[in-house]
């Protein structure tokens, strides 16, 4: 075999061995990705899941709020037509018997 020839037959085998450590490192790098690619459909699936959830607390709330509101106009409505009731009886005069 002439040098020229065992040159390039080396440089040949350099380059196979570069090309397959490089197939490997994509291998795994296409493996991390789907890794990777699933994650995030899970993630996004989680935060319209936790979108959801958000939204229904705040109407819940505000609901809830709005009750209130409503309870507390009706009791001090109570309260106003009390104390309308007891002015009479506060503002009339003693009678003296």
């Amino acid at each position: 075999m002439s040098k020229d020839y065992q040159t390039l037959l080396e440089m040949w085998r350099k380059e196979k061995k570069k090309r397959q450590e490089l197939e490997l490192i994509n291998k795994s790098h296409q493996e991390l990705n789907g890794k990777l690619q699933t994650e995030l459909t899970e993630t996004k699936e989680d935060n319209k899941k936790l979108t959801l959830q958000i939204n229904h607390l705040e109407k819940y709330k505000k609901e809830k709020t709005m009750l209130e509101l409503e309870k507390y106009k009706k009791e001090k409505t109570i309260s106003e037509q009390s104390q309308d009731e007891l002015e009479p009886i506060i503002t009339s005069p003693m009678s003296d018997e």
